[in-house]
């Protein structure tokens, strides 16, 4: 009887141990969207950008934003929604936490552009804090000034962020940040994006080492594509010439990123 059990056993262990490949076989590749291209050097890139806006210039850089992803999306901007939402969060940049509460109006607002925004990274204090001091770290280092942490007093704001950056060397920002998890971070949300031929909005500290020279704020940019060997990712500037490419690596982008936005057709 003990043999006859010992068979049986044996046969099914047989059985599971042939029917691993199929237990352990990889799921099918997702299909590739439409509008992205793959170059054979790796590059992926979006098609199908807008080639111009109807905000002008001295439209804040969230309703330029908003009218990209509508015109990429396949929607009709109205110009009247546009000079709305300009005089909603316009005022906004003036005070303490500015972008923020710009940010949080223009979400509100979104529902008219006809998209759906969703904020998967933000510089929040504690994450601002801790770029500081690695920014420190590596200044010591390098036998450079530090940047002083000045707090939350509202003469340290600028353009409705933070501005200790604003004496930060840029190059020893960028070196300090090759360490950093916010770069795997960004790798992956533009990866996981991209692939899914959706565009990334990407809002860039602008104005590092000016000290106090020129604008220091927030300005938007959408992320439309990236290169996983060369390290680096594609965007447009939200300005006149939105249709120009432009090239970043991964290093500048995580000592520059103030948020990243995830946005998608709103349904009906």
């Amino acid at each position: 009887m003990k043999w006859i059990n010992s068979r049986v056993l044996f046969s099914v262990l047989i059985l599971n141990i042939l029917a691993l490949p199929s237990v352990f076989a990889q799921k099918p590749a997702a299909k590739q969207p439409e509008n992205l291209v793959v170059e054979e050097d790796g590059t992926k890139y979006l098609k199908g950008l807008p080639e111009a806006l109807a905000a002008n210039a001295q439209s804040p850089y969230l309703t330029r934003m908003g009218e990209w992803m509508m015109k990429f999306y396949g929607k009709s901007p109205d110009e009247t929604i546009l000079k709305e939402t300009d005089s909603f969060i316009a005022s906004s940049f003036t005070t303490v936490r500015g972008y923020e509460k710009a940010y949080n109006i223009f979400k509100d607002e979104s529902r008219k552009f006809g998209i759906i925004l969703d904020d998967i990274y933000s510089l929040n204090e504690s994450r601002y804090n801790n770029i500081v001091k690695d920014y420190n770290k590596q200044a010591k280092k390098e036998r450079m000034p530090p940047v002083k942490l000045e707090g939350d007093g509202t003469t340290w704001w600028s353009g409705g962020i933070r501005v200790e950056l604003r004496k930060a060397d840029s190059k020893l920002l960028i070196e300090a940040m090759k360490t950093s998890n916010i770069r795997s971070k960004i790798s992956l949300y533009v990866k996981r994006e991209i692939d899914a031929g959706k565009p990334l909005a990407w809002a860039k500290i602008y104005g590092i080492g000016n000290k106090g020279k020129g604008y220091y704020g927030v300005r938007l940019c959408v992320i439309t594509g990236y290169n996983e060997e060369k390290e680096e990712l594609y965007y447009v500037n939200l300005d006149d010439n939105i249709t120009e490419r432009q090239t970043t690596s991964y290093d500048e982008a995580a000592a520059i990123t103030w948020a990243f936005y995830k946005v998608a057709p709103r349904s009906k």
